[in-house]
């Protein structure tokens, strides 16, 4: 089955958790999204550039590029749990066996 969802200009990336769909959007924030109802019930303010984002161990976390952060999401109250800085330009992330793993890329600098 194929669906579409209206999410304005520039979602950026999807990470799928039980019973939720979760997009970071340019808008700064983080979008839950009901698959079986198709509609938008959260939406998280997480930084600047919302990038990557990854879920799993009952947790979602998202990377925002701008802000220099990896933001934690609970996914059963939809709150912010906790924001850490983690370097420059953070743009990957991946979880698995208790670990999260972040990517961080240097900007290109004109000489």
């Amino acid at each position: 089955m194929v669906a579409t969802i209206p999410l304005g200009a520039d979602p950026r990336a999807v990470a799928l958790s039980e019973g939720a769909v979760w997009v970071t959007h340019a808008d700064g924030a983080v979008w839950r999204i009901d698959p079986a109802t198709r509609q938008v019930v959260a939406r998280l303010n997480v930084g600047l550039n919302p990038n990557g984002i990854a879920a799993g161990g009952g947790v979602v976390w998202v990377t925002s590029y701008y802000a220099h952060t990896v933001t934690r999401i609970d996914p059963v109250s939809n709150q912010v749990f906790a924001t850490f800085e983690v370097g420059e330009y953070p743009v990957g992330i991946a979880v698995g066996d208790g670990v999260t793993w972040i990517t961080n890329a240097k900007a290109a600098r004109r000489c």
